[in-house]
């Protein structure tokens, strides 16, 4: 009998060790890389090219900065505001120029955040140098991710709901385009508007009043691991 017994408690004991290993196995995976192919290049301006890209199943189209720009939008700020503000052609025309050798817009750095956070995915594609339409945007969206929840900007106690982590809100206005994205994870939003550098804001409500007023609904995404999985 005590050999026996001795027995089972060694079998015990492998067996839970074995459970350990796999635990420790899964919990260190490495992400799985969502990988891209540039399929061509669609126009060229003084320091971003407009690509044609593969990514997972669908062709999307994307900017991409050649070299990082730091702008000084203070000077500017009033301008993108008041197309009036600039009278001096030479203004303009260097204001044109930033624009098209801008970076990163919000629709690439909600994207370049969430992967960021993802403990099962990765990506080198969205990142500080990249923008995207927002056509491409809703179709990334609409194709590889999953609704999880969304609700409407009025009343605004609305805005005032607790919000899921690790998910991209889109915002979206009365002709149902998304207009921004942000990231969500622990209370924090963060966002990027057009050039200005990547922000935080706990406020929902504060945010829009500031900066997209004309926000009616707001729809929660996350990665959809069969959309993404299919060949």
């Amino acid at each position: 009998m005590p050999t026996i017994h001795k027995l089972i408690v060694l079998i015990l004991f492998k067996i839970i060790a074995l459970g350990c290993f796999a635990q420790q196995n899964i919990t260190t995976h490495s992400k799985v890389n969502l990988k891209y192919t540039i399929i061509d290049t669609v126009k060229v301006r003084p320091n971003s090219a407009l690509l044609k890209v593969l990514w997972l199943n669908d062709t999307i189209t994307l900017w991409k900065q050649n070299i990082e720009v730091k702008i000084d939008i203070g000077r500017y700020r009033k301008a993108l505001k008041d197309s009036t503000a600039l009278s001096n052609p030479k203004d303009i025309e260097e204001l044109i120029k930033l624009r098209k050798m801008s970076g990163q817009n919000c629709y690439s750095y909600a994207l370049e955040k969430y992967f960021e956070n993802n403990t099962v995915y990765s990506q080198s594609i969205f990142g500080k140098r990249t923008s995207l339409s927002r056509e491409t945007i809703e179709t990334i969206l609409d194709e590889y991710f999953e609704k999880v929840g969304e609700f409407r900007t009025k009343p605004k106690r609305n805005l005032n709901q607790p919000v899921a982590d690790d998910v991209v809100l889109a915002f979206e206005n009365k002709f149902k385009w998304i207009i921004h994205t942000v990231y969500h994870k622990e209370g924090v939003f963060y966002t990027k508007n057009g050039w200005n550098k990547p922000g935080k804001f706990k406020s929902l409500r504060k945010f829009l009043k500031k900066s997209y007023w004309d926000t009616e609904r707001i729809i929660v995404y996350k990665i959809d691991s069969e959309k993404v999985s299919k060949d």
